[in-house]
């Protein structure tokens, strides 16, 4: 017990002189601290130029077709997602939204446009943690 509780003591004196000496290293980027950096928005004046709309298809999966959903859940109905095709052959993303998030929020449809100027076909599906995949495509093993 003694050497597993030096191993982590020892770990976190180790750890705080590397933290502070990242924290005063500037470096090029809007905010000098890399922790701030982390979880600010990108200014405005440093986004990509991408198009203001982009061909957008939604569309229903049902993983689990045999599925009853609860009728407290009557407004579930399939898992939405959407496409957003090019007109040629192109490689396919698939991107999954942020904690809690649908398919269409606005980070979302960012990264769709910015993914199909790309020359990309994307597929964006709901978070994992929203309420639409968790009534329609999650599963559990008893």
């Amino acid at each position: 017990m003694q050497r597993w509780l030096t191993s982590i003591a020892l770990c976190l004196l180790l750890g705080l002189p590397v933290t502070a000496m990242a924290v005063d290293k500037p470096y090029f980027y809007p905010y000098v601290n890399p922790l701030e950096a982390t979880v600010m928005e990108l200014p405005p004046y440093y986004h990509a130029d991408i198009p203001d709309k982009v061909p957008t298809k939604t569309f229903k999966v049902y993983p689990f077709p045999e599925r009853e959903i609860p009728q407290v859940f009557w407004y579930e109905d399939g898992l939405v997602c959407s496409l957003n095709a090019q007109k040629k052959e192109a490689p396919l993303i698939f991107i999954i939204a942020g904690t809690g998030a649908r398919h269409n929020s606005p980070k979302m449809v960012n990264m769709q446009k910015a993914l199909y100027q790309a020359g990309n076909h994307v597929i964006s599906i709901t978070s994992p943690t929203h309420m639409n995949f968790i009534v329609n495509a999650s599963s559990t093993t008893l």
